[in-house]
């Protein structure tokens, strides 16, 4: 039997406004944003505390702190138009990552820490167990977004590190944690 590692995270829920109860498909990918924000805004948004219509299953900040924001079994409207069923927002798991991406404001963009990279890989590897998926379902916003050039994001994420700590933490078995209510 696998060695089970713990995802502890912080439960925040999404208005109802943002999001919707069930799925039409099975999850069958999971897509990586980035939010060009900071945790507060960004977490305001994802709820549904702001006009936009748009949320996520998960959020994870610069310094390493999980959120989860809209049940797994649940459809998070996170995607957008997409290219291929298989992305949309009924068979997908959305998770949204505190960065800046480049743009006029942020002409550098920001870096991605490992810390935040590391826990991107540990909450994946706990999906990919929990959906019986590999680590070719999963993409990017920009990878999925139709028309083409639609989405960028997430923007010089660092991929090949990423798929390095998320195959060494495939060898483990996952289980998620409540550790507090916001």
């Amino acid at each position: 039997m696998a060695e089970v590692h713990t995802i502890r995270y912080i439960w925040r829920p999404a208005k109802e406004n943002v999001y919707r109860h069930g799925r039409d498909q099975e999850v069958r990918s999971v897509i990586l944003h980035s939010s060009c924000g900071r945790e507060a805004g960004d977490l305001e948004i994802l709820t549904g505390g702001t006009e936009r219509e748009v949320s996520s299953h998960w959020y994870i900040t610069r310094s390493g702190k999980v959120y989860h924001l809209v049940n797994d079994a649940d459809t998070a409207w996170h995607a957008g138009k997409v290219n291929q069923p298989r992305y949309a927002n009924s068979a997908s798991i959305g998770i949204e990552m505190e960065h800046f991406d480049p743009d006029e404001n942020h002409p550098e963009g920001q870096d991605w820490p490992r810390i935040q990279v590391e826990e991107v890989s540990r909450v994946c590897a706990y999906l990919l167990k929990k959906f019986k998926l590999s680590p070719k379902d999963i993409f990017s916003h920009e990878q999925i977004a139709e028309p083409p050039g639609r989405k960028s994001d997430p923007v010089n994420f660092p991929w090949r590190d990423f798929h390095d700590k998320l195959e060494a933490k495939l060898e483990y078995d996952w289980k998620a944690e409540k550790i507090e209510e916001a």
